[in-house]
């Protein structure tokens, strides 16, 4: 019926829809009349009301009335059909009356004696059940109720063997139980009362049975009305009675409580005697009712209970659960009570209705609902208290020992609280002493923050292990911990960067040229200024900072939170947060991994793998690792190429650590600069060799005059200079842009002579020198006597070796096309070994800003001065004029000259080194998107970009427009992809 209602209102959307309105009437009648066949009259009803108000929207008054006329017509059909459905069912409970009448009219005497001296027997067993006497086991067996049913009577040697068993069991009973017996007399009994023996047992059982079997059908349904009467009965008269008394006589609720508790038992016992003497009316007559369904009908105990819980438990529970909860409030002030009389006033509400389909329907329903209100009042006000009295620590320790009191009161052995309400109770407990006030708690100045900064293991524990106690406990202290962490590394980011990008404006201090005081304090600056970056809890670097609080919270999280995934992914996402704010981290952290990698680096190996370790946490928590990794990679370069690594092993170890978070393609550039290195030592080692061999040959050999001297004078030109070449393949390196440049006149002959050795070992191999990555020892003569070896970039030995040509002046001012006459005339004014920053950039050919701050660093204080600087400012231009320092002094001999960045190319080496990584992102994402079609071939937009992005993911964090750029230029220019002609959003792979 619903699919074809469906199918009928999609067809009248078209309908309408195409203002087909006489159509759609058709089918609104067609449907009245199928649902009025099937009698669905109130779904035709409101169909036709449907139909109704969308023709008259449409302005079809007459169309619209007609199918109101058939709406009124399903109202007075539906109306007819439930009023003739009443008469039926009327009927029918009049009909069931009458013969439930005729039932009870037609009773045989005979039936009514046996009925009786049953009834009467166990009312002799009633009162002794409330005189206290134990009543003994008479379950009948399935055999001895099987030979009841055939025989009609018990087997004599299986009465005989009862009989005894039963007398044995009345003098264990009666020896154990004289002084009860005694108490329990009335003044005007006269004999004493016993229970039933196991005889009278028999004998009840098998009246039940024959009033059963002989009587016909009609007298089963009796003999069940009978048992309930006098169920009913022994409550009103026996229990309820007893009840009515103390009221009236307005005894405490202690008293009374203890008198209701105590009934339950016996009613129980009363009920157990009952349905063992009815057991066959509860085996054969019971079940066949309750598959028919009959009314009112149910198991013998059900139904006793049933009894019990409307006339007693109902009618006393207001007085008895006031008397409970005022007894757990007590209990709770440390007052004493009596547990014993409100377990028992606990466990009437809890068996009452465990028979029930729900068990503790009648417990939650009277009891655990008053019992939850007044816990949650309690610890509210009990919270309030304590949260403006205490700190979080003491917080926790009181709400520990309440949460434990509160445990303790269900416990095994010693609680009176039922176990199946101790989760409810303890969750509201909870929720008013934890998960309430708990915000305002980690919030104060005393609150989580400190415990965290303080690393208060214990108390941490306490609150970890108190809010994991129910589902969702744990959030609101995750979220802090993340608002804690991720504010603790903004600030020390913040704190750092600020103050390195004010300080980084700073001009060098003025002093005297070649005054020792400045020199020395100079170099005792220079000495210690890498080991300040690494100097374990100096506080002087942002990286050590940023590490010292991973380990700190990491510490946290595994002593406190037991490795909680929750707590871990936390962490994480805080040092996701703050790190990948500031797009200079990725920086910091290589030049801090670079300083621990040199040889100036005084930490001990162990301590340095654990440092890189920390580092290598903090790089899998930035998104752009590919910026990363250019920086790693440049500052390796640097490593290798002045041989200042520390240990190959460390420097293999952490590539072996990058390869497993980001992948083989960039670790095996890695690889390969070892690699180089390696196989450029093997070189220099057969160029030595190859050297040696050719000089030995040239000399034996005979040549003319003119040629000797040339070879002489060749000699000569390069005897004093050792060169050490390091063949970098270009496809491992740094990708820098080729530096424009002038060999030095000194380097000209080893450099060819090292090509024409190498093009010899490596024929097809292109040589090309990198001037701006080398390192030289330039021995300096300052003044007579004075003669220094100065440890220098190749750069910076291309300018002091420009102060040898005793011609530079003449020369420089007739090759410089741009200089004027008086350009000219200044030049020659200068004394001798005087040069321009004009000159030196002439001499070398390096470009300017390439230059500049290897100048500048030559005549820096840091540097001891070697080049004296006219004027002696931070600023440098054409004009400018330097010198060598003829008073430069130093205790060392070997002196190495620090690379300063004084002239600022902060931004454009930044700019120069974003524009190498988005060309790596564009070639990453061009072949990502290649081999993602090639691989599905067709593919629609959206698919393809979320597939880009979750691959290339790991290396960067990509901007959606621009992978939606290089999906377009594949389209269009590259056009390795076409959009499908009817699907504009659809690509398809173009082989």
């Amino acid at each position: 019926m619903r699919a074809m209602l469906r199918k009928m209102r999609e067809k009248l959307t078209v309908l309408f829809g195409q203002q087909k309105l006489y159509e759609a009437q058709q089918l609104y009648q067609t449907m009245f009349h199928r649902l009025a066949g099937k009698r669905q009259f109130r779904a035709a009803a409101e169909l036709m009301f449907e139909g109704a108000m969308t023709l008259l929207q449409y302005q079809e008054g007459n169309a619209g009335g007609e199918l109101a006329m058939l709406l009124i017509e399903c109202w007075e059909k539906d109306v007819d059909k439930r009023r003739a459905k009443q008469q039926q069912q009327q009927q029918q409970q009049r009909q069931q009356q009458q013969r439930q009448r005729k039932r009870r009219v037609a009773v045989p005497a005979e039936f009514e004696a046996r009925c009786e001296r049953v009834l009467s027997a166990m009312r002799d067993f009633a009162a002794c059940v409330l005189h206290g006497f134990k009543p003994a086991e008479h379950d009948v067996t399935a055999a001895q109720a099987s030979q009841l049913e055939q025989d009609g009577s018990v087997v004599a040697d299986d009465e005989t063997k009862l009989q005894a068993n039963n007398d044995n069991n009345d003098n264990n009973d009666n020896n154990d139980n004289n002084d009860n017996n005694d108490n329990n007399k009335q003044n005007n009994n006269k004999k004493e009362m016993v229970m039933l023996s196991a005889k009278e047992f028999t004998q009840l059982y098998q009246l039940v049975y024959e009033m059963m079997t002989d009587f016909g059908v009609q007298m089963k349904g009796e003999t069940y009305r009978r048992y309930l009467k006098e169920i009913q009965r022994f409550v009103q008269q026996s229990v309820v009675a007893r009840l009515d008394e103390l009221v009236a006589r307005k005894v405490d609720a202690e008293r009374f409580c203890r008198e209701f508790s105590a009934m339950w038992p016996r009613f129980k016992t009363f009920v157990k005697g009952m349905v063992n003497v009815f057991g066959y009316l509860e085996r054969y007559f019971i079940p066949k009712q309750i598959e028919r369904h009959a009314p009112g009908v149910r198991k013998l105990k059900d139904k006793a209970y049933a009894v019990y819980r409307v006339l007693v438990v109902n009618k006393y529970a207001p007085t008895v659960v006031d008397y409970v909860v005022e007894q757990v409030r007590a209990d709770r002030h440390d007052e004493d009570i009596d547990k014993d009389t409100v377990q028992r006033c606990i466990e009437v509400f809890m068996q009452v209705g465990e028979l029930e389909e729900n068990a503790l329907e009648v417990y939650q329903k009277l009891l655990e609902k008053p019992l939850l209100e007044m816990t949650t009042l309690h610890y509210a006000r009990v919270a309030t208290s304590w949260v403006d009295k205490h700190g979080l620590a003491d917080y926790l320790k009181l709400a520990e020992v309440a949460i434990g009191k509160e445990t303790a009161m269900s416990s095994t052995g010693t609680g009176y609280v039922p176990q199946e309400s101790q989760s409810v109770l303890l969750k509201c407990v909870w929720t008013q002493l934890l998960l309430e006030p708990l915000e305002q708690l980690i919030t104060k100045e005393s609150g989580l923050a400190l415990l965290l900064t303080t690393r208060r293991i214990d108390d941490l524990k306490r609150l970890h292990t108190m809010c994991q106690m129910f589902e969702g406990g744990l959030e609101p202290v995750r979220e802090h911990v993340i608002k804690h962490v991720r504010s603790l590394g903004a600030s020390i980011l913040t704190k750092h960067l600020t103050t390195s990008s004010s300080s980084s404006s700073t001009e060098p201090p003025q002093s005297k040229a070649g005054s020792s005081d400045n020199v020395k304090k100079n170099k005792k600056k220079n000495d210690k200024g890498d080991d300040e970056m690494v100097s374990i809890g100096s506080g002087s670097s942002m990286v050590q900072q940023v590490i010292e609080l991973h380990q700190h919270y990491q510490e946290v999280i595994r002593a406190a939170f037991k490795k909680d995934v929750a707590f871990q992914s936390a962490l994480t996402l805080a040092f996701r947060s703050f790190l990948n704010e500031r797009s200079a981290v990725h920086r910091h952290l290589a030049v801090y991994a670079h300083h621990l990698l040199r040889k100036t680096s005084k930490l001990a190996l162990d301590r340095t793998e654990q440092m890189l370790d920390q580092i290598l946490f903090l790089y899998e928590y930035i998104d752009d690792k590919d910026l990363f990794d250019v920086t790693y990679q440049t500052l390796l370069a640097d490593r290798l190429l002045h041989d200042s690594f520390r240990s190959e092993h460390v420097e293999k170890a952490v590539i072996g650590k990058l390869r497993a978070r980001s992948g083989y393609a960039w670790t095996n550039k890695l690889q390969g600069m070892f690699t180089d290195v390696k196989v450029s030592k093997e070189l220099m080692d057969a160029f030595s060799k190859w050297k040696e061999d050719a000089s030995s040959s040239s000399s034996s050999s005979s040549s003319s005059s003119s040629s000797s001297s040339s070879l002489t004078s060749s000699s000569s030109a390069y005897s004093a200079v050792k060169l050490d070449v390091t063949m970098c393949t270009s496809a491992y390196w740094p990708s820098v842009k080729s530096m424009p440049f002038h060999m030095p006149t000194e380097l000209v002959a080893p450099t060819e002579q090292y090509v024409q050795f190498y093009v010899g070992h490596r024929p097809g191999h292109k040589v090309q020198w990198r001037m701006d990555f080398g390192q030289a020892d330039v021995d300096v003569v300052f003044a007579p006597g004075v003669r220094k070896t100065l440890v220098v970039s190749t750069l910076q030995m291309m300018v002091l070796l420009a102060f040898n040509n005793e011609t530079i002046n003449s020369s420089n001012n007739d090759s410089n096309n741009n200089n004027s006459s008086s350009s000219a005339e200044r030049s020659s004014k200068r004394p001798s070994g005087v040069l321009s920053f004009g000159d030196m950039l002439t001499i070398t050919g390096v470009p300017e800003a390439e230059l500049a701050n290897h100048v500048m660093s030559l005549a820096h204080p840091a540097s001891g001065k070697v080049l004296l600087k006219k004027p002696n400012n931070a600023s440098l231009a054409r004009g400018h004029l330097f010198r060598l320092n003829a008073k430069f002094t130093s205790k060392r001999n070997r002196i190495p000259i620090p690379l300063l960045d004084v002239v600022k190319h902060q931004h454009a080496k930044a700019k120069e080194e974003r524009a190498t990584v988005m060309i790596q992102r564009r070639h990453i994402v061009d072949t990502r998107i290649v081999r993602i079609m090639k691989t599905r071939k067709t593919l629609d937009h959206n698919s393809l970009l979320t597939e880009v992005i979750d691959q290339v993911r790991a290396r960067f964090k990509p901007d959606v427009r621009f992978v939606v750029k290089r999906i377009q230029h594949h389209v269009g220019e590259e056009e390795f992809l076409r959009r499908d002609n009817n699907d504009r959003k659809l690509y398809h792979y173009i082989a």
